[in-house]
């Protein structure tokens, strides 16, 4: 009997098939893609099977062209976020203002003046007003911009404690994203930790007895990515700044999550109230709840920003074009005070109201062309802001949720991913729930038409 596998063809008989010959790819890829489908049809051929050569060979030119073409579409798409949460890690947390974006689509039309003075034809400062406007919605006496907070961490510690100890609170050595972790920064710095206190309690003594002719800093971090509840205690920044004061210590707050405005979160702390309890640098991030794109701000005392400005790891860790247009956009916004709020999508998401809320959800539910049959209703559901931001904060959402007979819940959510856009979703309970919390308008409308496509899409 013959054997399954003979009907797989040879890779050159594919290559010399005429629908591959004649699409324009690099040999290369077409032979990749070609050795791909060939493998993957391998995996999916049953016992008995009865699928001929010929029908074989077609099969697998067809997947092969499908493949190359994909291979041209842009591989960072936009995509629906319809789970609720404001700053998705896996979705590129913030998104940016229109305006930010109109900045971004400016600065690369062509050539840019990034690091050209306008006004006297010579060579300019790469941040243009960026630094100024950050000085001035927290209060520094300086500012620079990094890659990302974990980035301007490194910058500070590698600057002002290489090879001498860093005093941080044994509570506040934590994890971020990706599994990197404070204790394994430090040390890329060359930085030795010097931890005080317990993972619950640290006292002011616990960090004056920890001083020696070896310490370079006292490090604070905000733990923005998780709360520690009952039994506590940590030391805060005015007590900090007083004892390094006193013993001529700079004091670095590492902030995390970058809250600007007060009122989007009473509880977070913020750069500019860190600066004015005494703080001599604060870092933080872009694309939390500051609403811009990804990159690390460190603010502070003129004397400590301007040596990192000259550490030479400055020129690996800053950022390019794009982001500073995206970032220069989105600072704008603060120069409106509360408006900031409505202007930013991720501030405005945060602090939507109940009833914009019920609207939102209303909206979707009358566009999707279910029935009672399909239990489609509304609930109201808790998510969280996401993005290691506002932690044991919970928003109140009202989501839209439904189930199919006969179509398992994973099974629409997974069609609804390869949708154009794709839109993203969860289950809950067996339902899939689309939380309109994170959604735009129009985004509703394309929402809706995805999942009319996806109940009704053959399998």
């Amino acid at each position: 009997m013959e054997n399954k596998y003979s009907i797989l063809p040879k890779v050159d008989n594919v290559l010399e098939h005429q629908s591959i010959a004649a699409i324009d790819a690099p040999h290369l890829a077409k032979t990749e893609a070609i050795r791909a489908e060939i493998a993957e049809l391998r995996e999916r051929l049953p016992e008995g099977n009865t699928t001929t050569r010929e029908e074989a060979l077609e099969q697998i030119c067809a997947k092969v062209l499908s493949r190359l073409e994909t291979s041209r579409q842009p591989h960072y798409r936009r995509v629906i976020n319809a789970t609720g949460i404001v700053l998705h890690t896996n979705m590129g947390r913030a998104i940016l203002s229109d305006r930010a974006k109109n900045y971004v689509s400016e600065a690369i039309k062509g050539y840019s003046n990034l690091e050209l003075d306008l006004k006297t034809g010579q060579r300019g400062n790469r941040y243009g007003r960026i630094l100024e406007t950050l000085c001035a919605i927290t209060g520094a006496q300086a500012a620079l911009v990094v890659n990302n907070n974990a980035a301007a961490v490194l910058l500070a510690l590698h600057t002002l404690c290489r090879n001498k100890e860093a005093i941080i609170s044994k509570g506040e050595l934590v994890e971020i994203g990706d599994s990197f972790r404070v204790p394994e920064l430090m040390a890329c710095c060359g930085t030795i930790l010097r931890e005080v206190g317990t993972t619950n309690k640290t006292n002011l003594s616990d960090y004056e007895a920890a001083i020696n002719e070896k310490t370079g800093v006292i490090q604070k971090v905000h733990t923005s990515n998780y709360v520690i509840r009952g039994y506590h205690k940590s030391v805060g920044i005015t007590e900090l700044s007083a004892l390094g004061k006193k013993h001529k210590l700079p004091v670095i707050s590492d902030l995390g999550s970058g809250n600007i405005i007060r009122e989007v979160d009473p509880e977070e702390t913020t750069p500019e109230g860190e600066l004015a309890c005494g703080a001599d640098i604060v870092t933080f991030s872009g694309d939390k709840l500051l609403g811009g794109p990804q990159c690390g701000v460190i603010a502070g005392k003129e004397e400590y920003v301007t040596a990192m400005r000259k550490n030479p790891l400055m020129r690996a860790l800053r950022v390019d074009k794009m982001t500073l247009a995206a970032l220069d956009g989105t600072l704008c916004a603060y120069y409106e005070g509360n408006r900031a709020t409505k202007h930013l999508p991720v501030l405005d998401m945060i602090t939507a109201s109940k009833e914009r809320l019920i609207e939102k959800a209303e909206s979707l539910q009358e566009k999707l062309k279910l029935t009672k049959a399909e239990n489609v209703r509304i609930e109201s559901m808790k998510t969280s802001v996401g993005g290691g931001s506002m932690p044991g904060t919970e928003l109140e959402s009202f989501v839209v949720c439904f189930d199919k007979k006969g179509i398992p819940p994973e099974e629409i959510a997974s069609r609804l991913r390869q949708y154009n856009p794709p839109v993203v979703c969860f289950i809950r309970n067996d339902m899939l729930v689309l939380d309109a919390r994170t959604m735009t308008d129009p985004e509703i409308d394309e929402a809706a038409k995805a999942v009319n496509w996806a109940l009704n899409r053959q399998a």
